[in-house]
């Protein structure tokens, strides 16, 4: 375990702090700082949980990992084919622009958290997400499944290309996009709920797929 003592700073600075430990939280914060700086923070025990601060570069292995509550990463997570996040219900926010989520066959396991990309740009990567709030404009870089509500900050664009957007929400407004800006390209939108409102916006292909009625 690596503990940062109350009154005491850890500074990273462009380097690498590898996290092996496992069944634990190898990473605690006892009321010290964290200075990320520009460097890598790499979990790589088989079970571990994530500490809550502002990291730089967040990897994580082939373990199974969960999240303790909110956490930035301010340039780029990475997660390792075969491993598992547990978002656990707390808000993950990427702030880089570029791909700040790259996820190269791993599971992300929303659990109704919130994932917000706050970056002036960025590409959103392919996966399932619970809350997606959209705060800069986003690129789809593959297939997105969202199964609360995605948000796109007005003033802001969301561009398909030819990716496929599902929103798996039964009830209420799964997309909210007032004053924003969506680019359908190629691609197609499908609601799959029993019971939800329809965004009003310009869609390519639209698949209304559920056993009730959306409005």
């Amino acid at each position: 375990v690596l503990t940062v003592n109350s009154g005491k700073t850890l500074n990273a600075g462009s380097y690498t702090l590898t996290l092996s430990g496992t069944g634990i939280t190898p990473f605690v914060h006892a009321g010290g700082t964290f200075s990320n700086g520009t460097g890598i923070v790499s979990y790589t025990g088989a079970t571990a949980n994530v500490a809550s601060t502002t990291y730089s570069n967040l990897t994580l292995g082939t373990g199974t990992y969960t999240m303790l509550a909110n956490t930035t990463v301010t340039g780029t997570l990475t997660m390792t084919a075969l491993g598992t996040l547990n978002a656990a219900g707390t808000t993950l926010t990427l702030s880089g622009t570029g791909t700040p989520f790259v996820n190269s066959g791993a599971t992300f396991d929303a659990q109704a958290g919130t994932v917000t990309y706050s970056g002036a740009s960025a590409s959103i990567a392919s996966t399932t997400f619970a809350n997606l709030n959209l705060q800069g404009d986003s690129t789809l870089t593959g297939a997105v499944t969202v199964t609360s509500t995605l948000a796109l900050t007005a003033g802001k664009t969301l561009t398909a290309g030819a990716n496929s957007l599902t929103f798996t929400k039964d009830t209420g407004t799964p997309f909210t996009a007032a004053g924003a800006t969506f680019t359908a390209g190629t691609g197609t939108v499908t609601y799959s709920g029993t019971s939800a409102s329809i965004a009003s916006l310009v869609y390519y292909n639209l698949t209304v797929n559920n056993t009730g009625t959306l409005s």
